[in-house]
């Protein structure tokens, strides 16, 4: 009997604080993916930009030019203001295919929330270009305070022959912080593809990466605490009966 009502106290104390942790809004994004070529005369680009804020959401924009380069991202968000949770996960898919070409698929994501977050920031970016060229991919992020500027976490790597790395490889970063509540955020990343014209000819550049930022409430530490005691509880009383039946 004390064993079902300590865990209904539990799931109480979880269920409470659940509804009890607030809102987190977000109020501006811009996602985008361009694509720049330029052999000989005319310059071509192409740049196809997401900017309605819908939850859920499931979405690819595909920009190309002259049958040869694409970038396309692909985003499937989905948040709770209730519960002060959110999923923003981010595929990029470049390929340059013509000397001269550049890539770039970035997004902004704007927040808030009034009560404290836990905010976790990974991406991994796997890439390779013809050996000898001088092929690049910068693999950004930064989580900053919207109203100050003041940054919070920045993530940047780079790989390729044009930044003396090798000219396959993988980038990565993760980063796990504490936000306090009533402060206005702003999260970018950027996947930016270069393939240079050095010595013709020019072969090409391939990108595929994931991004990943997610957002959950931080319980109050009163709530926190009396969850561990419950918890211990429980356990203390599992180790008294299981002694007296021994």
């Amino acid at each position: 009997m004390f064993r079902h009502q300590l865990m209904a106290l539990a799931f109480a104390f979880l269920t409470t604080s659940s509804t009890a942790w607030g809102a987190f809004v977000v109020d501006f994004w811009n996602l985008r993916t361009s694509i720049q070529e330029d052999i000989g005369n005319p310059f071509n680009s192409e740049t196809e930009t997401l900017t309605t804020i819908s939850n859920p959401l499931f979405e690819t924009i595909h920009a190309q030019v002259n049958d040869n380069s694409f970038s396309q991202a692909s985003f499937d968000y989905a948040w709770s203001p209730a519960l002060t949770t959110g999923e923003f996960n981010t595929t990029i898919t470049h390929a340059i295919l013509a000397p001269e070409s550049r890539a770039v698929s970035a997004g902004a994501i704007r927040f808030s929330s009034t009560e404290d977050v836990r905010v976790t920031i990974s991406g991994t970016a796997m890439y390779s270009h013809t050996p000898g060229d001088l092929g690049g991919v910068n693999f950004a992020a930064l989580l900053s305070n919207f109203d100050t500027g003041e940054i919070q976490r920045l993530e940047f790597e780079r790989g390729g022959n044009l930044f003396f790395q090798p000219a396959s490889g993988t980038l990565s970063y993760f980063a796990e912080m504490i936000l306090p509540a009533g402060v206005l955020y702003k999260y970018e990343f950027s996947v930016d593809t270069w393939n240079t014209a050095d010595l013709l000819p020019t072969g090409t550049m391939d990108v595929f990466a994931n991004i990943a930022f997610a957002i959950e409430a931080v319980p109050e530490p009163t709530t926190a605490l009396l969850l561990t005691f419950a918890i211990a509880s429980f356990v203390l009383r599992r180790r008294r009966s299981n002694k007296q039946h021994a």
